[in-house]
């Protein structure tokens, strides 16, 4: 029983983890946000609950934070390659 208690939490917690998506608004001409959670870093959230910014010019973009894990940053990748030239 003890296992499956650990094996359905575990497995509501993968759920909960691919639900985040990180989308960057825009703030200006040229520059977006994301705002994060404003509460600590959670399952839910998958740890991330920080700012990130992102400067788009004719030149290339320049990333504000990454995020703090791999995981993060590859999230935060995708969200960048959504964001219109």
């Amino acid at each position: 029983m003890k296992r499956l208690i650990v094996l359905v939490s575990l497995v509501l917690q993968a759920a909960g983890a691919c639900a985040l998506e990180i989308r960057f608004k825009p703030v200006a001409h040229g520059v977006f946000a994301y705002v994060g959670d404003l509460g600590g870093r959670m399952v839910q959230n998958q740890g991330l609950n920080a700012n990130l910014g992102l400067v788009v010019t004719a030149e290339g973009a320049v990333l504000i934070d990454s995020g703090s894990t791999a995981q993060e940053a590859r999230l935060v990748e995708q969200a960048v390659r959504r964001v219109p030239p």
